[in-house]
């Protein structure tokens, strides 16, 4: 269930189940990181808000559309891809290229995250 979508809720709900998964105990290959990008005309946006997904600024008729990667950093593969929108082939691999520069940016940090959840979670060290 997504409470509130303020953009890039896709991305956001794969890396969300993931962590889900691995704070569970679920053994699993990889973490499964998601990130989003939307081009509108000769710009694009990484991890775009509501707004940004939603509105058009520009008057090009080509390269509008949006991307979401599902990846995964160890395998270096990607598990997901959904995109929207008309983008040429160059416009979709640089999007892809850029959303997977971005899970590999995260990845650390959700890394730290589910490492700190578990040290949390274990019980304290015995007294001797």
């Amino acid at each position: 269930m997504v409470l509130e979508n303020n953009g890039s809720v896709l991305g956001h709900a794969v890396t969300c189940a993931s962590l889900a998964l691995a704070d569970a105990g679920i053994e699993m290959y990889d973490l499964v990181l998601g990130c989003s990008m939307r081009q509108d005309g000769n710009s694009f946006v990484v991890d775009p808000t509501y707004l940004e997904e939603n509105h058009c600024g520009s008057t090009a008729q080509s390269n509008q559309g949006g991307l979401t990667v599902a990846f995964l950093p160890s395998l270096n593969q990607i598990s997901g891809l959904q995109s929207d929108g008309e983008m040429t082939e160059e416009t979709l691999t640089a999007g892809v290229r850029t959303c997977i520069e971005g899970c590999y940016k995260l990845y650390p940090v959700i890394q730290q995250a589910l490492t700190k959840a578990v040290r949390n979670a274990a019980p304290p060290p015995p007294e001797s």
